[in-house]
């Protein structure tokens, strides 16, 4: 992540959302991933998660998927979503899953309910944040929590945060003053809420 963080000379942010792409969706090329991505999850889950869901050049896995008869849907970030477990969706992910990445959602339509009966069914312990009063967990300072969830995150895990710090300065040196910031401690403030001008990133620039 602080590489990445340096190499794409921005913060990840709610809209410029690389750290997902490289990190979880675009990886596993030759294999298929499974998730727990769940519809009850969030609005944006629930119209954009599927039973299967492909990602690749948009016109090929089309092609193929016309070709074998399975049925899809077109996501917002060029993804195949697939509902259907049948003949024609086995051999999409069959035939895809060498040279696209892709993903299988096999509790995607469980609810939370179902999570936790199906845990206290087989005596299967949770992730202890659950246990600690989390509804959610993911990455330590995510931006798409919003900003009191990120404060919350790296004040509970302060090196993350001096982690962050030590990024943004880094990155900073790869700029070329095109910013208002001078130190990485100014970026994280920015990142985190606490600039008035949070919006701006490069000067005039909306984001």
């Amino acid at each position: 992540m602080w590489n990445l963080i340096v190499e794409k000379h921005m913060p990840p942010t709610r809209r410029i959302r690389y750290c997902c792409e490289e990190l979880k969706e675009q990886g596993g090329r030759g294999r298929v991933k499974l998730t727990g991505v769940r519809w009850d999850e969030s609005n944006n889950r629930s119209k954009n998660a599927g039973l299967v869901k492909i990602i690749g050049k948009p016109k090929t896995t089309q092609k193929k998927a016309n070709e074998f008869g399975a049925s899809y849907l077109v996501t917002k970030q060029s993804g195949l979503v697939m509902n259907n477990d049948n003949d024609a969706t086995r051999r999409m992910v069959e035939h895809c899953y060498r040279t696209t990445s892709t993903m299988v959602n096999p509790i995607v339509d469980w609810t939370d309910d179902d999570v936790w009966q199906f845990l206290r069914y087989y005596g299967c312990r949770s992730n202890p944040l659950y246990e600690c009063g989390e509804k959610r967990v993911g990455c330590i300072g995510c931006p798409m929590q919003g900003f009191k969830g990120m404060k919350k995150d790296l004040a509970k895990y302060p090196k993350y945060r001096d982690n962050y710090i030590r990024a943004f300065g880094k990155m900073l040196l790869t700029m070329d003053n095109i910013t208002n910031w001078n130190t990485g401690l100014d970026v994280y403030k920015w990142w985190t809420g606490d600039d008035p001008n949070q919006l701006r990133l490069f000067n005039e620039e909306i984001i």
